[in-house]
């Protein structure tokens, strides 16, 4: 079960959504009617955070569940703080 605030998708840059709302839009539509959904599988890392700032572009802050979050444009990496 998806609960709101548990997952985020981008389907564009710097616009994140909430993923039980995507759910909700489009689960009861055409075969998409008969699909589970659940929350997305994530990894988290732990590393010091000098090593992440130097190995990552993390300029552009979003806001977030709780704080703000960047994601580097490079490669995906993520990276949330609470405020």
């Amino acid at each position: 079960m998806i609960n709101p605030g548990e997952s985020y998708v981008s389907f564009e840059e710097g616009r994140w959504l909430d993923w039980r709302e995507v759910v909700d839009r489009f689960s009861g539509r055409g075969n998409c009617a008969y699909m589970v959904y659940d929350n997305l599988p994530v990894k988290g890392y732990l590393y010091p955070a000098d090593e992440i700032l130097s190995a990552h572009d993390l300029d552009s802050w979003v806001s977030s569940s709780g704080g703000s979050a960047a994601i580097c444009p490079d490669c995906g990496f993520v990276l949330e703080r609470v405020d």
